[in-house]
């Protein structure tokens, strides 16, 4: 796949750039005039320029003539970092990312030459792996630390290439992207893994129709709602399973919160990240290292803005928001699990004992709710908001940008336990659905069967996750 840049960012353009064989290209005339017009305006320009790090808010005091003009000692820091033995690499999707989104920004109009233009690009076409610095590197902003990754793979770079690239924020935005994308995967994993635990439980599908989630005018709760319902009737009418388990079941009016809110919270998760993703694409977040506007004619240009932002508090709170999403998703899940163990609150109460034992471990499968349990437990920490850290004694510090690496971490954590329970949920239901078949004959219709007969054979919650992650596509 080739993607031509300049690019506006979407969730369709991460799914394309994460494909293995993709491949970028820019117009190399463009870059070149570019740089020539820069060249001349940083050589004849008398007036001031905000550009960079701006320190405390004061315009630069000179014209960008030389490294003086800047933080020299920041960016000898990142020369003279020795890489961490052992190596600390980017993730590699996260790499991809933000790769893409610097040479994406320093294609339209940076000034940036054409010679490391086409390091880049070959990096990002090669794949190549970034090593971090030590964890000890010393520096105002977390994005350096990866900016020095690639700074150090550039050959024959100008003092004027570097300074854009230090202070261009790439990996700030390609962590709020990245992690939306993985977050709006994980509504997806739940559509399937809710419809298959709601089949295991033998939820009251009448919770899903249209008429009870129209009612708030919800846009997430009535998509999310009317998605489970078609994933759990066929022909509009109720699933085999619900109409065969009649018999062994209570004939009750609504079910438990976590099973007839599903519509409610799930939904509530999904407006939040539409609403990231929504200000993603309208905004622009992260475009552009600083712009030119040129007049042909002439050879003049009129202005020079940095439009970078200078620290990442927008990211943050999208991020933040997101956290909150992504760990919601988790935590009715958890509870459904816990429900569905428990012999004195499943419906099922008959069963129980034949449909939890497993006879390869000696506390069932009681273990893996208590596993889920601990998992969201731990998101509930990873919730705490990093864009409020900000505290007084910093001063003059931007202490946003060096708590980031918090929200990357967190980020990680909160997606990956979040998926975790999510397999958990279907693991356990798909085992507890056989288990019925065994005794009642054909349950699931065949939409949901089909995923369920690829669950049965693996045999652990981990080989789920890594099967949700590869069987969801956006």
């Amino acid at each position: 796949m080739i993607i031509q840049l300049p690019q506006n960012y979407s969730l369709q353009l991460v799914s394309d750039i994460l494909q293995n064989d993709t491949q970028i290209q820019f117009e190399e005339i463009k870059v070149e005039e570019c740089r020539e017009s820069f060249q001349t305006f940083i050589k004849n320009t008398k007036q001031q320029i905000y550009g960079f790090n701006t320190l405390l808010g004061f315009k630069m005091p000179n014209p960008i003539k030389d490294l003086q003009n800047y933080e020299t000692q920041q960016l000898q820091e990142l020369f003279q970092c020795i890489p961490s033995d052992p190596p600390q690499f980017v993730n590699e999707d996260l790499c991809k990312i933000t790769l893409f989104i610097l040479i994406n920004n320093l294609v339209n109009c940076s000034g940036v030459s054409l010679n490391t233009l086409k390091q880049l690009q070959q990096h990002f076409n090669n794949k190549t792996h970034l090593q971090l610095p030590s964890i000890n590197f010393n520096t105002q902003y977390y994005d350096a630390s990866l900016n020095w990754a690639i700074l150090s793979t550039l050959k024959n770079i100008s003092e004027y290439d570097a300074i854009i690239i230090t202070f261009t924020k790439s990996l700030s935005f390609a962590t709020l992207l990245y992690n939306t994308y993985r977050s709006f995967k994980c509504i997806k994993m739940a559509f399937i893994t809710t419809s298959i635990s709601f089949e295991a439980t033998n939820g009251v599908i009448c919770a899903f129709t249209q008429l009870v989630n129209e009612v708030k005018q919800h846009q997430g709760q009535i998509e999310v709602a009317q998605e489970l319902y078609n994933l759990l009737t066929l022909n509009d009418e109720e699933s085999d399973l619900n109409l065969s388990l009649k018999t062994i079941t209570h004939n009750i009016l609504q079910d438990a919160y976590s099973t007839r809110c599903i519509p409610q919270v799930i939904g509530a998760s999904l407006d939040s990240i539409k609403f990231i993703i929504n200000t993603i694409q309208s905004q622009q977040i992260g475009q552009r290292a600083y712009q030119f506007l040129y007049q042909t004619n002439s050879n003049h240009i009129q202005d020079i803005i940095y439009n970078q932002l200078n620290n990442n508090e927008t990211e943050l709170l999208l991020l933040d928001y997101l956290a909150i999403a992504v760990s919601e998703i988790g935590a009715i899940t958890e509870r459904r699990i816990q429900r569905l163990m428990n012999p004195q609150l499943t419906k099922l109460q008959d069963y129980y004992d034949q449909y939890l034992r497993d006879d390869q471990s000696l506390f069932g499968f009681q273990q893996l709710a208590n596993q889920a349990s601990n998992l969201i437990q731990k998101n509930k920490k990873y919730c705490h908001p990093v864009s409020a850290d900000s505290m007084p004694q910093t001063t003059h510090l931007e202490d946003i940008n060096n708590n980031f690496e918090d929200s990357i971490l967190k980020m990680q954590h909160i997606i990956n336990n979040t998926i975790q329970i999510l397999a958990i949920d279907m693991f356990l239901s798909s085992r507890i659905i056989q288990k019925l078949e065994a005794k009642e004959g054909k349950l699931i219709h065949t939409k949901l069967n089909n995923i369920v007969q690829q669950i049965l054979p693996i045999q652990t919650t981990n080989q789920v996750t890594q099967w949700l992650e590869q069987f969801i596509q956006l």
